[in-house]
């Protein structure tokens, strides 16, 4: 099998859940093949994180024409989405993004012309509920082991 060649576009808290899935879930399907960031050392930090070897940019035209990725996974924030998606899909790759796929309607015509233009589809995920505190948690609830929850909260500090 052919291995899909993964670009990361954002690389903050939420990129690691992508990245993992990338490098230690699933390596017979995928591989790491450019993460872009304005800080280039949280590129190079993911290398040594994860024992990659990918490329690194801050320019993201750059990375679509050298990399030719397969995907694009757009983990920037909110506010660069519509041009990330819409580059990545101009530059014929599929996309898969963090929620909120975009913040106004100008954007989601946008991105849906070139969704159209290009003959691809995207996809969003909230890949939050990933992480392993969110996956330990949801296994406990499962077995039983604290109960029935009958109410939760969750408050995210940045």
């Amino acid at each position: 099998m052919k291995l899909k060649r993964c670009a990361i576009v954002g690389i903050g808290n939420r990129a690691h859940s992508w990245i993992s899935g990338i490098v230690e879930q699933h390596p017979e399907a995928a591989e790491l093949a450019g993460l872009c960031d304005p800080n280039l050392d949280r590129c190079k930090d993911v290398n040594e994180a994860y024992g990659t070897k990918a490329p690194v940019y801050t320019d993201y035209d750059r990375m679509l024409a050298e990399v030719k990725p397969d995907l694009v996974i757009v983990v920037s924030p909110e506010r660069y989405h519509r041009e990330h998606i819409v580059r990545a899909l101009d530059a014929g790759c599929q996309v898969a993004t963090e929620k909120p796929l975009c913040t106004t309607i100008e954007d989601a015509q946008a991105i849906i012309d070139a969704e159209n233009r290009n003959r691809r589809k995207i996809f969003m995920a909230f890949n939050y509920r990933h992480i392993p505190l969110c996956s330990k948690i949801r296994e406990l609830v499962k077995k039983g082991a604290i109960g029935t929850p009958v109410s939760m909260d969750l408050t995210w500090y940045l």
